[in-house]
């Protein structure tokens, strides 16, 4: 412990002395960057192509077509693959949530209640991050929801074992 303390001193101190790391930080800290507006406004142009093309520009074309990401996922499946495609994906989300919080709520024990909260957190985390930026292809964000839906389809297995 006193090795951690002395250390975070080593390092703080000469950090915080040095006239740039404040000023870095209190740029970092405002609430809009400059990089901000293009891309906040990089989402109109997006969601009225959609208005244009209900089915679609084609997997991928996003950033090539508007020269830069949607920045939303739920707008980027919208604009690429069509109002369907945007509907089973909200709709995919929605249903793996739910598997897994019904689990959650169907475990026996408070341990086993929180262990079991992780993975649909862990996935409304993403999916909050996703508004902001587009995480389509992140490996993770598939994950939690492959896990998401594996919890909840092996708790419903292991209540009609019991109750059989």
């Amino acid at each position: 412990m006193v090795g951690l303390l002395a250390l975070s001193l080593w390092v703080g101190i000469p950090a915080l002395l040095n006239p740039a790391i404040p000023r870095t930080l209190q740029q970092r800290a405002t609430v809009r960057m400059p990089y901000d507006e293009g891309r906040f406004l990089g989402q109109e142009s997006p969601a009225r192509a959609f208005t244009t093309s209900v089915v679609g520009i084609g997997p991928g074309h996003a950033e090539v077509i508007f020269g830069s990401a949607t920045h939303n996922v739920v707008l980027r499946v919208l604009v690429e693959n069509g109002g369907l495609a945007a509907g089973a994906f909200v709709v995919a989300m929605a249903v793996s949530i739910w598997l897994a919080i019904r689990s959650v709520v169907a475990a026996s024990t408070p341990r086993d209640r929180a262990s079991r909260a992780v993975a649909p957190a862990a996935l409304l985390g993403s999916l909050a991050t996703s508004v902001f930026i587009d995480s389509l292809h992140w490996r993770h964000l598939w994950f939690l929801v492959a896990l998401c839906i594996w919890q909840g389809v092996s708790s419903r297995r292991d209540v009609e074992e019991n109750n059989v």
